[in-house]
């Protein structure tokens, strides 16, 4: 059986998985079932088999992850033994955000993304004419497609968040073209 969920946790997933099933943590914010469930998982010894990607912006952390947790029992309380089996650290760029699914945004590798994301281009540049430095569509096009391929920020991805300020988006693209 397959359950897909999306959560916040603490920090990090790996964090938050320690305290599913330690007893008397957070008992309040978990439904009824939850102590019953850890007490069957101990006495059945059964394990949960945990793929996730854990995202955390403000440390840039983005990794992918298989973890097999298993409820285990010390002086009468329960406690949860997270054990990593595949632990994938994966480069903190838009590209990478867009393409695990943590961020939206467009990948200039992805076809269907790609043509989505001109057309964008081009509502951008008509809407925001008086703050494009550039006069020409096709030069600005070609100056944004370049950003975000050469970008190390970017790596030929760029996330939806920075294109919703154009005044921002027009400034990093500006320095990132005095740069290149």
């Amino acid at each position: 059986m397959w359950l897909r969920f999306y959560g916040d946790g603490r920090w990090s997933w790996e964090n938050t998985l320690e305290r599913v099933f330690a007893s008397g943590d957070f008992e309040s914010q978990f439904n009824l079932y939850k102590t019953e469930l850890t007490k069957r998982l101990y006495e059945d010894k059964q394990s949960i088999l945990m793929e996730y990607k854990d995202y955390e912006p403000g440390c840039e952390i983005l990794v992918e992850r298989e973890a097999t947790l298993n409820v285990e029992k010390y002086k009468g309380k329960y406690y949860t033994e997270v054990i990593v089996d595949t632990d994938i650290d994966i480069k903190y760029n838009d590209y990478n955000r867009v393409a695990t699914g943590v961020e939206e945004g467009y990948r200039l590798d992805n076809e269907k993304e790609c043509k989505i994301l001109l057309e964008y281009l081009k509502d951008f540049y008509y809407k925001n004419k008086d703050m494009v430095s550039e006069n020409d569509y096709r030069v600005f096009k070609k100056d944004v497609l370049t950003y975000i391929k050469d970008d190390n920020e970017l790596k030929g991805g760029i996330c939806l968040f920075r294109l919703e300020d154009p005044g921002m988006f027009l400034d990093d693209l500006e320095n990132s073209l005095k740069i290149v």
